[in-house]
């Protein structure tokens, strides 16, 4: 970053309450910090709540909530998730926060990880699945600290749900 922070923005997060006429920030992060923001979502089960999230390093891989329609921001990312990873990417766990897209329940939230969590020479199906690289499906409760449990193996890095009723379609970039 060094020669070129001068030449870097924070990435923000604006809002408008006037119907687009005028818009001012509510959220924002230091480049070396946040390189970008991936989603930005209303919780349909709880007005004036919101979840932001961030990529695409490991410790870039952020999820933040406002309950107050985003006036205020916190952070719920557990630094510490107790997920099952490769042994090469075991200091890598945020990276789980990863995502493009999310379904957002009553009182849970899933997604699909962006990252494939390991390298990409550990992917081979004759690894044990705590073992394999890959992208998996992650659910966890609504918390001021996100606990993750793992739903799923996909492989590719997840790129949208589709809701179709009776089930969710999980779409990679592959």
């Amino acid at each position: 970053v060094g020669k070129w922070r001068p030449l870097m923005k924070c990435n923000r997060v604006f809002r408008s309450r006037d119907g687009g006429r005028s818009w001012y920030v509510v959220f924002e992060g230091a480049p070396e910090i946040i390189r970008h923001f991936h989603t930005l979502q209303a919780d349909p089960f709880s007005p004036g709540t919101w979840w932001l999230s961030s990529g695409d390093r490991s410790e870039e891989s952020r999820v933040w909530r406002s309950t107050d329609d985003g006036d205020t921001w916190l952070d719920v990312t557990n630094p510490a998730p107790r997920i099952k990873l490769p042994s090469s990417y075991r200091k890598h766990h945020q990276a789980a926060f990863r995502y493009t897209d999310i379904v957002i329940g009553s009182d849970h939230m899933i997604w699909g990880s962006d990252d494939l969590l390991g390298g990409t020479l550990q992917g081979d199906p004759r690894f044990e699945l705590q073992e394999r690289s890959g992208s998996r499906i992650y659910r966890s409760t609504k918390a001021d600290q996100l606990d993750l449990e793992e739903l799923g193996y996909v492989g590719h890095p997840v790129r949208s749900i589709v809701d179709i009723g009776q089930a969710y379609l999980f779409i990679t970039e592959a």
